[in-house]
């Protein structure tokens, strides 16, 4: 009998950026030592981690936090995620979103104190959830979030042997490359947001999470 692999959560971070006519997002080519879907073109990465939930543990002590939750209800649902989702894309492509540094993934993180000393995590919004297929050995209960480029703080290029050409791609080119069925649909849900995720109006996006049920793709769609 086969037991399907219990689902690791795990978070994307989908930048976007306008270029004369074009939208474009910055992505890169996994490394061919993948296990998980090696050369695919994809969105910056990868697993919760333990650093993810100690920050965001300790951001939600601090006042100023507690006011920003009255704009954002869902921030401090989903706040974990968030980190993971910005320490993910800085180890793998240098972009600093929202602060001066990334102080907060050292060791002596204990001396920040205010909300600024982190990432703007109000500008970073959840715009989609999947889970891998069943039977897949390898599966993921992945939250995608999206923020503007102008955004960013910082953009140092890195090698972080983890994702190799790391680029902005045009939306409608990037459809056409070796990118994973989900990439793919992530990209296609963008592009009908649009206009709505240039402005940051992200309160107008609803959230589909995409699943396997029965050996049939299925999508739900998630109340903000």
């Amino acid at each position: 009998m086969n037991i399907d692999v219990a689902p690791k959560k795990s978070a994307s971070l989908i930048i976007i950026r306008k270029s004369f006519n074009s939208i474009e997002i910055l992505m890169g080519k996994r490394n061919a030592f993948h296990k998980f879907m090696p050369n695919k073109i994809v969105f910056p990465g990868g697993k919760l981690d333990e650093i993810d939930i100690k920050i965001s543990n300790k951001i939600k002590k601090l006042p100023e936090f507690k006011e920003l939750l009255s704009f954002d209800v869902q921030l401090n649902k989903h706040l974990a995620h968030c980190f993971c989702a910005l320490r993910e894309a800085y180890e793998e492509t240098g972009v600093i979103i929202g602060c001066e540094n990334y102080n907060f993934l050292r060791d002596d993180a204990n001396k920040l104190t205010k909300l600024s000393d982190y990432p703007s995590v109000n500008k970073i919004k959840l715009i989609a959830r999947a889970i891998t297929p069943p039977h897949s050995k390898i599966r993921f209960d992945n939250k995608f979030f999206l923020v503007n480029s102008k955004h960013i703080t910082n953009y140092s290029s890195i090698n972080s042997n983890e994702l190799l050409g790391i680029d902005w791609y045009d939306l409608d080119k990037a459809m056409k490359l070796d990118i994973p069925p989900i990439t793919k649909r992530i990209l296609k849900l963008l592009k009908i947001n649009i206009k709505i995720s240039e402005e940051d109006n992200y309160k107008d996006i609803s959230i589909p999470l995409y699943y396997t049920s029965k050996n049939k793709k299925k999508v739900k769609w998630l109340k903000r």
